[in-house]
């Protein structure tokens, strides 16, 4: 008979080999793994805290739960970002910007340095002199201690929201489709405008938006997938991860810093309404960079228990709600007509619970949608608009975010579009 801390780590080990189980309800939970409801919400945690090494997330944990305060993050949304969406500061960001900093105290105390000595000759004059001076010898472990305690202090903390049932529970589907931030497209060369500030306003604008439609449903769950290009470029030289050269405006490290404050407002905006499964896809503009944004914006908000992210590599992820199977990649590798025989074969359990499949693919900023049997492969609209070469090859595009509203018993019910 297991333990309760096994029962704990099975449940651990299982949202590791599929995130997608996080979503799963804590009925179904405790039936499949014999589990209390405390050890299915401890199990949650954990995984939350680090999804990486059960160990590890039991020391953070036990940590964070001795603390007596926690700090907000002392670094604000970038002035940069201010600037671009040009909007005033309210409250939140002003006590960001005037939260306490703990400093980090690398230094031990006096009793824990060691005097080091040297012999050095002068080579004008020849004579030698004893240089004494004192080094820090603290040890490497305390201050890894330390170092984790200042890191747990600065993530900021989120009030958890009790949620009330639904009786008709809808998912929202929501996507950052080939945001492309930094790209640049000029007027006298393509006949249309994109630079970073329209990116992060369109994108502002497109959520809202897309939240306004959805007003008519009781929303008990936001999908919101990320990835699929929010950065133009991945490399030094302003080239996709490939190496190809792109027009851009900005340089890497301010669009990187942009993107993240940018998914952290969206996701603010988001939590108020329902909980939100964050699901990152790799991409061909920004593989690497792209992977880093989405893993530090989930660091961001590792202890809001009403936030999951799932920000693994994978190239293909999958999502199951009541009798609905979204599948969500950028686009790029596969054909979509294999899609749906993949998604059977990666997903034989959820397959035969479901009876409503759904492909949600990117890459080619223009809608397409197709039905292979019970499987709806649907590639998503862009509100980025065609770089110059795009545009002298012809590839143009009705700029867009989309979402959609997905039924637990009836499949997707309806679809939204922000046009710009």
């Amino acid at each position: 008979m297991p333990t309760g801390k096994d029962t704990i780590e099975l449940l651990y080990n299982a949202f590791q080999e599929n995130p997608n189980r996080l979503t799963y309800s804590t009925e179904k939970l405790q039936k499949q793994y014999n589990a209390s409801q405390a050890q299915v919400q401890k199990a949650r945690k954990l995984y939350r805290i680090n999804p990486m090494d059960f160990v590890v997330a039991q020391a953070v944990s036990l940590g964070s739960e001795n603390l007596n305060e926690y700090y907000t993050d002392s670094i604000p949304a970038s002035e940069l970002f201010e600037t671009l969406t040009e909007e005033k500061e309210d409250p939140y960001l002003t006590f960001m910007k005037n939260a306490h900093k703990p400093s980090l105290n690398i230094y031990a105390k006096e009793d824990n340095w060691e005097v080091k000595q040297k012999w050095v000759k002068n080579k004008e004059t020849g004579e030698s002199s004893l240089l004494v001076r004192k080094t820090n010898s603290q040890d490497l472990k305390q201050l890894g201690e330390q170092v984790i305690e200042q890191m747990t202090k600065y993530s900021p903390v989120y009030p958890v929201i009790k949620r009330e049932q639904s009786k008709d529970p809808h998912l929202l589907v929501l996507s950052l489709a080939d945001i492309h931030l930094g790209k640049l497209s000029v007027t006298y060369e393509t006949g249309q405008e994109y630079n970073r500030q329209i990116a992060i306003n369109r994108t502002l604008e497109g959520i809202q938006g897309l939240l306004n439609k959805s007003a008519g449903f009781n929303i008990d769950g936001i999908l919101l997938i990320v990835g699929n290009d929010i950065l133009h470029t991945d490399t030094l030289n302003r080239g996709t991860t490939k190496g190809t050269p792109q027009d851009t405006e900005g340089m890497w490290h301010e669009n990187f810093l942009l993107a993240k404050d940018l998914y952290i407002k969206v996701i603010e905006m988001l939590v108020p309404i329902a909980d939100v499964y964050v699901q990152h896809n790799m991409s061909n503009h920004d593989y690497m960079s792209g992977y880093f944004l989405a893993d530090t914006v989930k660091s961001w908000f590792r202890l809001n228990e009403n936030v999951v992210f799932d920000t693994s590599p994978k190239d293909r992820k999958y999502f199951q709600y009541g009798l609905n199977l979204i599948g969500s990649t950028h686009g790029d590798n596969i054909k979509p007509d294999n899609l749906p025989l993949i998604m059977a074969e990666e997903n034989p359990q959820e397959w035969g619970e479901t009876k409503f499949r759904f492909w949600y693919t990117h890459h080619i900023h223009s809608k397409q949608s197709k039905d292979y049997g019970s499987v709806c492969v649907e590639s998503l609209r862009s509100p980025s608009v065609p770089d110059a070469w795009h545009d002298r090859s012809g590839y143009l595009n009705t700029q867009a975010l989309e979402g959609f509203i997905h039924s637990f018993d009836r499949g997707q019910v309806a679809r939204l579009t922000n046009y710009f």
